[in-house]
């Protein structure tokens, strides 16, 4: 079985996901990154959870992985409990292009999420 194989991409439409339909951040202020008022124009800019998105790190290996349902010990992921390992360079590299950057596109919101989150608690102690 080639890596292919596992890389059914039911994350996609998880529910309850931070990434699709808002989820985590519906309940967190979300202001403009930069204010201005656009609304005449039908926007008003990029939101502050986009620049936290645009700013955050890269993804590592454990998050990319997590944030696809699966585990990792840094070199092989495995997607249910006795199932088969796969190297992460085999697995990430058979996936296609289109699902490389929305799992990459998914982590970066979901720190996002987690940056606004913080910030609505004021910020670390």
């Amino acid at each position: 079985m080639g890596a292919s194989a596992v890389a059914n991409p039911w994350w996609r439409h998880a529910a309850g996901s931070s990434w699709i339909g808002g989820g985590v951040v519906s309940d967190i202020e979300n202001p403009p990154a930069f204010p201005r008022d656009h609304r005449h124009l039908g926007h008003n800019g990029m939101t502050l959870r986009d620049y936290f998105a645009v700013h955050a790190d890269q993804p590592g290996v454990s998050e990319i992985v997590s944030m696809a349902g699966g585990e990792t010990d840094g070199f092989y992921v495995m997607f249910s409990a006795g199932g088969t390992k796969y190297k992460f360079t085999e697995w990430w590299n058979g996936l296609p292009l289109e699902d490389r950057l929305e799992l990459s596109a998914r982590v970066r919101y979901a720190m996002a999420d987690a940056m606004l989150a913080e910030r609505a608690k004021g910020g670390p102690a």
